[in-house]
């Protein structure tokens, strides 16, 4: 956990959010930053530029953003052997049938719609991180 000097412990959990509405990004980070190591990107080529650098434990990740949508990340994502068991939670405004069969078609662990309860998100993330309690 982070240490008195708000230093990030190397046991800690690293939660990748990618939006394009930093209102979204800094609810996220807010949710998480005292329990997690919480890396922010605005966009899918800056995601993909972090995960060069970085090994998230779960990515946190919204649908439409500009230059490369959330589903295009995805395949990025799914694309690099070594991240292709991390959970993917999407968080979006679509709530049709039609994203949801396409999300899922993808793999992803999760998939939560705007507005979305904060509580919820928390146990989410949670049980994904920490699956034996």
């Amino acid at each position: 956990m982070s240490s008195r000097t708000g230093e990030i412990s190397d046991d800690q959990a690293v939660i990748l959010a990618v939006d394009d509405s930093p209102s979204n990004l800094a609810l996220i980070k807010g949710i998480f930053e005292r329990n997690y190591d919480v890396r922010l990107a605005k966009c899918g080529k800056m995601a993909l530029n972090a995960l060069d650098r970085i090994k998230p434990d779960i990515v946190l990740l919204d649908i439409e953003m500009p230059g490369m949508s959330g589903f295009e990340l995805i395949s990025g994502i799914r694309g690099r052997l070594e991240l292709a068991d991390v959970p993917i939670v999407l968080i979006t405004a679509h709530d049709s049938e039609e994203y949801i069969e396409m999300a899922k078609a993808r793999g992803i662990a999760e998939y939560i719609v705007k507005p979305f309860r904060v509580e919820a998100l928390r146990t989410i993330v949670n049980d994904l991180l920490h699956p034996d309690g």
